[in-house]
């Protein structure tokens, strides 16, 4: 996606139009994310900051998930990779409040690297 996609203005609309459909009982769970990836938790879990996207404030410490057994996003997992990420999960931690968002890729989740 072009960087005009990423910029703060779309995304305020985008974040808009979330709202709306949240309104309407049209939600969504899944929303589009740069994030700067850091530091591997574990084989399908590192740590990350999210840099752009509507569902979240820029710079929230989140948790990156990938499914197991997934060779090419694992491949692309590297501390300080910046990736923009479509259609994944944003999952809250119910048991913990303070603890960072998890944003889950799944089947229908893309990936790529700025």
């Amino acid at each position: 996606m072009c960087d005009d996609y990423w910029n703060d203005a779309t995304q305020a609309l985008l974040g808009h139009q979330q709202q709306l459909n949240v309104a309407t009982s049209a939600v969504r769970d899944f929303a589009d994310f740069e994030v700067e990836v850091g530091e591997e938790e574990s084989p399908t879990v590192w740590r990350a900051v999210s840099l752009h996207g509507y569902a979240l404030p820029p710079n929230s410490e989140v948790f990156l998930r990938i499914q197991e057994g997934d060779i090419l996003l694992r491949s692309l997992m590297r501390d300080g990779r910046r990736l923009r990420l479509v259609d994944a999960l944003l999952m809250e931690q119910p048991d913990d409040e303070h603890a960072a968002p998890i944003i889950s890729l799944q089947r229908v989740s893309e990936a790529f690297v700025v």
